[in-house]
Protein backbone atom coordinates (compact mmCIF):
# COMPACT_ATOMS: atom_id res chain seq x y z
CA UNK A 1 0.00 0.00 0.00
CA UNK A 2 2.77 2.58 1.00
CA UNK A 3 4.67 1.96 -2.06
CA UNK A 4 1.63 2.29 -4.34
CA UNK A 5 0.48 5.47 -2.54
CA UNK A 6 3.83 6.92 -2.85
CA UNK A 7 4.27 5.84 -6.60
CA UNK A 8 0.83 7.65 -6.88
CA UNK A 9 2.20 10.78 -5.15
CA UNK A 10 5.48 11.40 -6.58
CA UNK A 11 3.61 10.97 -9.98
CA UNK A 12 1.08 13.61 -9.05
CA UNK A 13 3.67 15.51 -7.46
CA UNK A 14 5.71 16.28 -10.92
CA UNK A 15 2.81 17.62 -12.38
CA UNK A 16 1.83 20.01 -9.98
CA UNK A 17 5.10 21.43 -10.01
CA UNK A 18 5.19 20.85 -13.61
CA UNK A 19 2.27 23.29 -13.68
CA UNK A 20 2.04 26.76 -14.05
CA UNK A 21 -1.27 27.69 -12.48
CA UNK A 22 1.04 26.11 -8.60
CA UNK A 23 3.41 28.46 -9.64
CA UNK A 24 0.81 31.40 -10.48
CA UNK A 25 -0.23 30.50 -6.59
CA UNK A 26 2.64 30.07 -5.00
CA UNK A 27 3.40 34.03 -6.67
CA UNK A 28 0.10 35.60 -5.47
CA UNK A 29 0.58 33.95 -1.74
CA UNK A 30 4.51 35.16 -1.90
CA UNK A 31 2.91 38.86 -3.24
CA UNK A 32 0.68 39.33 -0.33
CA UNK A 33 2.77 37.88 1.96
CA UNK A 34 5.62 40.48 0.64
CA UNK A 35 3.00 43.22 1.56
CA UNK A 36 2.96 42.26 5.32
CA UNK A 37 6.83 41.97 5.04
CA UNK A 38 6.76 45.55 3.84
CA UNK A 39 4.69 46.41 6.62
CA UNK A 40 6.78 44.95 9.51
CA UNK A 41 10.10 46.20 8.69
CA UNK A 42 7.99 49.58 8.82
CA UNK A 43 6.89 49.28 12.11
CA UNK A 44 10.04 47.12 12.97
CA UNK A 45 12.23 50.65 12.27
CA UNK A 46 9.64 53.03 14.01
CA UNK A 47 9.77 50.91 17.57
CA UNK A 48 13.06 48.88 17.17
CA UNK A 49 11.80 45.84 19.22
CA UNK A 50 8.66 44.22 18.49
CA UNK A 51 7.50 41.72 21.57
CA UNK A 52 3.57 42.21 22.21
CA UNK A 53 2.51 39.76 19.85
CA UNK A 54 3.56 38.26 16.33
CA UNK A 55 3.12 41.46 14.13
CA UNK A 56 0.54 40.65 11.28
CA UNK A 57 -0.75 37.74 12.94
CA UNK A 58 -4.25 38.38 12.07
CA UNK A 59 -2.78 39.47 8.06
CA UNK A 60 -1.22 35.82 8.31
CA UNK A 61 -4.39 33.67 9.61
CA UNK A 62 -5.93 35.31 6.58
CA UNK A 63 -3.47 34.15 4.21
CA UNK A 64 -3.72 30.79 5.85
CA UNK A 65 -7.03 30.59 5.49
CA UNK A 66 -7.02 31.19 1.49
CA UNK A 67 -4.32 28.57 1.24
CA UNK A 68 -6.16 26.19 3.31
CA UNK A 69 -9.16 27.14 0.62
CA UNK A 70 -7.58 26.89 -2.24
CA UNK A 71 -5.79 23.66 -1.56
CA UNK A 72 -9.02 21.86 -0.47
CA UNK A 73 -10.83 23.27 -3.91
CA UNK A 74 -7.61 21.96 -6.29
CA UNK A 75 -7.30 18.49 -4.15
CA UNK A 76 -11.62 18.34 -5.06
CA UNK A 77 -10.55 17.93 -8.84
CA UNK A 78 -8.07 15.20 -7.43
CA UNK A 79 -10.09 12.14 -8.04
CA UNK A 80 -12.77 13.65 -10.51
CA UNK A 81 -9.88 14.39 -12.94
CA UNK A 82 -9.02 11.21 -13.01
CA UNK A 83 -12.32 10.14 -13.55
CA UNK A 84 -12.92 12.09 -16.20
CA UNK A 85 -9.89 11.24 -17.63
CA UNK A 86 -10.48 7.69 -17.74
CA UNK A 87 -7.31 6.87 -16.15
CA UNK A 88 -8.83 6.11 -12.72
CA UNK A 89 -10.07 2.42 -14.09
CA UNK A 90 -6.52 1.69 -15.78
CA UNK A 91 -4.90 2.28 -12.13
CA UNK A 92 -7.37 0.14 -10.35
CA UNK A 93 -6.84 -2.69 -13.25
CA UNK A 94 -3.39 -2.40 -11.96
CA UNK A 95 -1.72 -3.08 -8.43
CA UNK A 96 -3.72 0.20 -6.96
CA UNK A 97 -6.62 0.01 -5.31
CA UNK A 98 -9.16 2.82 -3.36
CA UNK A 99 -7.15 2.97 0.09
CA UNK A 100 -3.89 3.67 -2.17
CA UNK A 101 -5.23 6.45 -4.31
CA UNK A 102 -7.08 8.39 -1.40
CA UNK A 103 -3.79 8.55 0.56
CA UNK A 104 -2.35 9.42 -2.39
CA UNK A 105 -4.20 11.80 -3.30
CA UNK A 106 -4.71 13.63 0.16
CA UNK A 107 -0.97 13.61 0.30
CA UNK A 108 -0.96 15.67 -2.85
CA UNK A 109 -3.62 18.36 -1.26
CA UNK A 110 -0.99 18.43 1.72
CA UNK A 111 2.02 19.32 -0.40
CA UNK A 112 0.03 22.13 -1.99
CA UNK A 113 -1.30 23.25 1.14
CA UNK A 114 2.88 23.30 1.87
CA UNK A 115 3.71 25.11 -1.34
CA UNK A 116 1.34 27.89 -0.39
CA UNK A 117 1.98 28.48 2.93
CA UNK A 118 5.73 28.27 2.21
CA UNK A 119 5.90 32.07 1.08
CA UNK A 120 4.26 32.92 4.13
CA UNK A 121 6.11 30.87 6.52
CA UNK A 122 9.87 32.01 5.33
CA UNK A 123 9.28 35.23 5.31
CA UNK A 124 6.92 35.71 8.65
CA UNK A 125 9.09 33.55 10.50
CA UNK A 126 11.80 35.84 9.72
CA UNK A 127 10.60 39.19 10.49
CA UNK A 128 9.73 37.12 13.66
CA UNK A 129 13.33 36.35 14.09
CA UNK A 130 14.50 40.17 13.78
CA UNK A 131 12.14 41.21 16.31
CA UNK A 132 12.39 38.68 19.15
CA UNK A 133 13.94 35.28 19.37
CA UNK A 134 11.69 33.71 21.26
CA UNK A 135 8.73 34.56 19.25
CA UNK A 136 10.48 34.10 15.67
CA UNK A 137 10.54 29.85 16.29
CA UNK A 138 7.33 30.01 17.95
CA UNK A 139 5.57 31.19 14.70
CA UNK A 140 7.68 29.61 12.81
CA UNK A 141 5.94 26.37 14.62
CA UNK A 142 2.94 28.01 14.48
CA UNK A 143 2.97 28.12 10.62
CA UNK A 144 4.34 24.58 10.13
CA UNK A 145 1.39 23.30 12.03
CA UNK A 146 -0.65 25.24 9.31
CA UNK A 147 -0.14 22.50 7.02
CA UNK A 148 -1.63 19.37 8.97
CA UNK A 149 -4.46 22.35 10.18
CA UNK A 150 -5.83 22.74 6.41
CA UNK A 151 -5.78 18.83 6.32
CA UNK A 152 -9.42 18.73 7.23
CA UNK A 153 -10.42 21.04 4.19
CA UNK A 154 -7.96 18.94 1.95
CA UNK A 155 -10.32 16.09 3.29
CA UNK A 156 -13.57 17.42 2.73
CA UNK A 157 -12.72 18.58 -0.68
CA UNK A 158 -11.26 14.88 -1.18
CA UNK A 159 -14.60 13.78 -0.37
CA UNK A 160 -16.67 15.95 -2.49
CA UNK A 161 -14.19 15.16 -5.77
CA UNK A 162 -14.72 11.15 -5.06
CA UNK A 163 -18.45 11.90 -5.59
CA UNK A 164 -18.61 13.93 -8.76
CA UNK A 165 -18.04 12.58 -11.99
CA UNK A 166 -16.29 15.81 -13.89
CA UNK A 167 -13.47 18.14 -12.04
CA UNK A 168 -15.74 21.34 -13.20
CA UNK A 169 -18.19 19.74 -11.05
CA UNK A 170 -16.42 19.16 -8.48
CA UNK A 171 -15.11 22.55 -8.43
CA UNK A 172 -18.16 24.41 -8.44
CA UNK A 173 -19.78 22.02 -5.29
CA UNK A 174 -16.21 22.74 -3.00
CA UNK A 175 -16.40 26.39 -3.74
CA UNK A 176 -20.04 26.90 -2.49
CA UNK A 177 -19.62 24.27 0.20
CA UNK A 178 -16.64 26.20 1.77
CA UNK A 179 -18.19 29.42 0.84
CA UNK A 180 -21.27 28.62 3.11
CA UNK A 181 -18.74 26.49 5.96
CA UNK A 182 -17.03 30.38 5.89
CA UNK A 183 -20.40 32.58 6.05
CA UNK A 184 -21.69 30.29 8.79
CA UNK A 185 -18.47 30.46 11.07
CA UNK A 186 -18.60 34.89 10.45
CA UNK A 187 -22.25 34.49 11.14
CA UNK A 188 -21.56 32.45 14.61
CA UNK A 189 -18.73 35.27 15.58
CA UNK A 190 -20.70 38.25 14.55
CA UNK A 191 -23.61 36.64 16.93
CA UNK A 192 -21.33 36.09 19.85
CA UNK A 193 -20.15 39.65 19.52
CA UNK A 194 -23.25 41.13 19.45
CA UNK A 195 -25.06 42.10 22.72
CA UNK A 196 -27.60 40.29 24.00
CA UNK A 197 -29.69 43.83 25.20
CA UNK A 198 -29.82 45.21 21.70
CA UNK A 199 -30.85 41.87 20.17
CA UNK A 200 -35.03 40.88 19.34
CA UNK A 201 -36.24 37.69 20.63
CA UNK A 202 -35.44 35.79 17.45
CA UNK A 203 -31.95 36.77 17.44
CA UNK A 204 -31.60 36.34 21.19
CA UNK A 205 -32.48 32.64 20.66
CA UNK A 206 -30.59 32.38 17.86
CA UNK A 207 -27.46 33.62 19.73
CA UNK A 208 -28.09 31.03 22.37
CA UNK A 209 -28.10 28.35 19.61
CA UNK A 210 -25.35 29.43 18.26
CA UNK A 211 -23.54 29.70 21.75
CA UNK A 212 -24.75 26.36 22.46
CA UNK A 213 -23.51 24.50 19.10
CA UNK A 214 -20.03 26.21 19.15
CA UNK A 215 -17.62 23.77 20.67
CA UNK A 216 -19.22 21.09 18.57
CA UNK A 217 -18.87 22.89 15.18
CA UNK A 218 -15.56 23.80 16.14
CA UNK A 219 -14.31 19.99 16.01
CA UNK A 220 -16.62 19.58 12.89
CA UNK A 221 -16.24 22.58 10.59
CA UNK A 222 -12.65 22.53 8.75
CA UNK A 223 -12.96 26.51 8.82
CA UNK A 224 -12.56 26.42 12.44
CA UNK A 225 -9.32 24.81 12.19
CA UNK A 226 -7.91 27.31 10.55
CA UNK A 227 -9.20 29.73 12.34
CA UNK A 228 -7.62 28.46 15.62
CA UNK A 229 -4.42 29.45 13.85
CA UNK A 230 -5.16 33.18 13.35
CA UNK A 231 -6.05 33.35 16.52
CA UNK A 232 -3.44 31.96 18.39
CA UNK A 233 -1.02 34.07 15.76
CA UNK A 234 -2.97 37.33 17.32
CA UNK A 235 -2.07 36.24 20.41
CA UNK A 236 0.64 36.81 22.75
CA UNK A 237 1.01 33.65 23.95
CA UNK A 238 1.65 31.96 20.88
CA UNK A 239 0.59 28.47 22.07
CA UNK A 240 0.89 25.73 19.48
CA UNK A 241 -2.75 24.19 19.33
CA UNK A 242 -1.49 20.26 19.45
CA UNK A 243 -4.88 19.07 20.05
CA UNK A 244 -6.22 20.47 17.10
CA UNK A 245 -3.02 19.28 14.98
CA UNK A 246 -4.21 16.12 16.25
CA UNK A 247 -7.92 16.28 16.06
CA UNK A 248 -7.33 17.39 12.58
CA UNK A 249 -5.31 14.91 11.42
CA UNK A 250 -7.74 12.28 12.50
CA UNK A 251 -10.41 14.17 10.54
CA UNK A 252 -8.23 14.31 7.24
CA UNK A 253 -7.65 10.14 8.35
CA UNK A 254 -11.62 9.68 8.40
CA UNK A 255 -12.34 11.96 5.36
CA UNK A 256 -9.24 9.89 3.16
CA UNK A 257 -11.40 6.44 4.23
CA UNK A 258 -14.36 8.00 3.48
CA UNK A 259 -13.29 8.95 0.04
CA UNK A 260 -12.02 5.50 -0.28
CA UNK A 261 -14.84 3.52 0.55
CA UNK A 262 -16.67 5.74 -2.15
CA UNK A 263 -14.65 4.88 -4.53
CA UNK A 264 -14.42 1.16 -3.65
CA UNK A 265 -18.35 1.24 -4.24
CA UNK A 266 -18.91 2.90 -7.13
CA UNK A 267 -16.13 0.76 -8.50
CA UNK A 268 -17.96 -2.45 -7.87
CA UNK A 269 -21.10 -0.69 -8.90
CA UNK A 270 -19.68 -0.04 -12.33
Amino acid sequence: MIAASWQIFRRDLMRLVANPGTWVMMAAMTFAATLVLRNLVSTFDTESVLVSTLPGGAVAGGLIAVAAMLAAIHTATAIAAEQENGTLEVLFAGPVNAADFAVAKMLRGLAVAALLVAPILYQLAAIGLLSNLMMGWRAALLLVLAVPLCAPAIGLGLVISSLCRSARAAVVLSTGFFAFLILLHLSFLRLAAADPAELDLFAHYLREAALGAAPVLSWLSPVDYVAELAQELRQQSLTAPWAKTAAALAYASLCTAAAAIILRFRGAAS
